[in-house]
């Protein structure tokens, strides 16, 4: 027997991936010896950019960019690089 899993994430509380992992254990739990397949899926909300980061298998990286503030370089801030976009905040560079 296959699964595919294509889950979304929720809001605030796991992750697509995490998401994946736990069905996956639980078909495997009640089926016995299963093929699990997952693919990370995301309707446009807070988890769209890890689900396209994943399907891609890309990675995070902190890069300097211009700003909307009359060309001012500004540093993306975040609390976690694979955190939501939602947390990104907008900061001068200093000097």
């Amino acid at each position: 027997m296959r699964f595919l899993f294509a889950s979304d994430s929720f809001k605030g509380t796991l992750k697509s991936e995490r998401t994946i992992e736990l069905l996956t254990r639980a078909a495997k739990e009640v089926f016995g010896e299963v093929e699990c397949c997952g693919i990370p899926v995301a309707d446009g909300g807070e988890g769209t950019v890890d689900a396209v980061v994943a399907a891609e298998h890309g990675t995070w990286i902190q890069a300097e960019v211009s700003g909307p503030l009359l060309g001012k370089r500004v540093r993306p801030l975040t609390e976690s690089w694979t955190g939501s976009v939602r947390f990104w905040r907008w900061q001068l560079r200093p000097g």
